[in-house]
């Protein structure tokens, strides 16, 4: 739908016009400047104006041909080919093709540009917003046009039917498009860039992970490395310890070796029970002159040892306290006498035993030993 006064604007003509040639051309009355056209309604009154005389205000103010001969349009009966000029218009709500050019021409332009447009067309009678006159108009569209598609679609049906083209020859719409052509390819360059950045930013942000991944592994290694440098250590120390202990053995060894080979030469084979009953009781310790007395001077070397053994288990056996504090004592016989006594006290898991005489003088000097040996223990 289309108002008449819009038209009398797209024709350049005054709305009393339109109204006259609604009356005489389509048989209405009634119609004023408001009342609405159906789109073939409009298009024969376009029409009429194709038939109409090319006459408008000159620039000078007389009726006259506009624009003159030789100005955007070819003279009448010119043998001369034709030369196109054009201009696309998107000033104003409608989209115009701005164009000078032969009846025929304009007739077949429009044709062609249908497949795209709707392409109405008629006489001007104004300039276009170039300052420039052409002879017609033809109607692209009243919505914004697809650039530089739709400028790529008019310049080839124009240059079908244009004859005098030149291929040095600029038009505003090759302009047009080149200027598009570059900005599509500029634009396309820094969407390039922008995902470039963006690949940029992620192979960054990964590398930074990656990089705080090692330094975390590295610091997890440096502290194995350290606990593990700690345990070595340990591992030495306890080789140290344990080389001690071997060389201890094997000087003990040697030590029961001598022994057992002066057993065996002396034939005495009682004088290794010491040795063994301390072997079988490593927490006893037996002080002084203990070794001598039950190996030697004891005639009831079994009975000696069996008491021992009872006070290294802590057995319950009669005993009596000394006149050492602490101290423990008990009797037994010295080659066929009873004045031999054994003396013990428990210190911090470890058993001290004393074998001594009952006789005043060495009973005297056990004491002091064992008073001595408290304080010390």
């Amino acid at each position: 739908m289309l108002r008449l006064n819009q038209l009398a604007r797209e024709l350049g003509v005054s709305n009393q016009e339109i109204i006259d040639l609604t009356r005489s051309k389509l048989g209405m009355g009634g119609k004023s400047h408001s009342s609405n056209l159906t789109d073939d309604q409009a298009d024969q009154l376009r029409a009429s104006f194709l038939v109409r005389p090319e006459v408008s205000i000159s620039p000078s103010g007389s009726n006259q041909v506009w624009p003159p001969s030789g100005r955007n349009q070819q003279r009448r009966g010119s043998s001369a080919s034709p030369k196109i000029q054009y201009f696309v218009d998107i000033s104003g709500y409608y989209k115009y093709l701005m164009i000078s050019a032969p009846a025929d021409i304009i007739s077949k332009i429009a044709r062609d540009l249908r497949l795209r447009f709707t392409a109405t067309f008629g006489h001007s009678s104004r300039t276009a917003s170039d300052k420039n006159f052409y002879t017609y108009w033809v109607r692209l569209s009243d919505k914004p046009l697809s650039e530089p598609d739709d400028f790529r679609f008019i310049e080839d049906v124009i240059s079908k039917y244009n004859t005098h083209h030149k291929e040095n020859q600029s038009s505003p719409i090759k302009e047009l498009t080149s200027i598009i052509s570059t900005i599509d390819e500029r634009q396309e360059k820094f969407n390039f860039l922008i995902q470039a950045n963006k690949t940029l930013e992620k192979t960054k942000e990964d590398y930074d992970k990656f990089l705080d991944q090692l330094i975390k592994e590295s610091d997890e290694s440096k502290l194995k490395l350290v606990e593990a440098e700690g345990e070595l250590m340990e591992l030495k120390f306890t080789h140290e310890l344990l080389k001690s202990e071997y060389n201890d053995l094997i000087i003990e060894n040697h030590e029961l070796e001598v022994k057992y080979n002066h057993i065996l030469e002396s034939r005495n084979y009682e004088l290794g029970i010491t040795d063994i009953f301390l072997r079988c009781f490593p927490h006893v310790q037996l002080h002084r002159g203990s070794k001598e007395i039950i190996e030697v001077e004891t005639d009831d070397k079994n009975k000696l040892l069996n008491l021992l053994i009872s006070i290294a288990n802590n057995n319950c056996i009669p005993k009596r306290k000394t006149h050492v504090a602490g101290w423990l004592e008990q009797e037994f016989n010295i080659i066929h006498h009873d004045d031999g006594r054994v003396y013990w006290i428990s210190n911090e898991n470890k058993l001290h035993i004393l074998v001594g005489h009952k006789t005043k003088s060495s009973q005297k000097s056990d004491f002091t030993y064992m008073e001595n040996l408290k304080y010390s223990v």
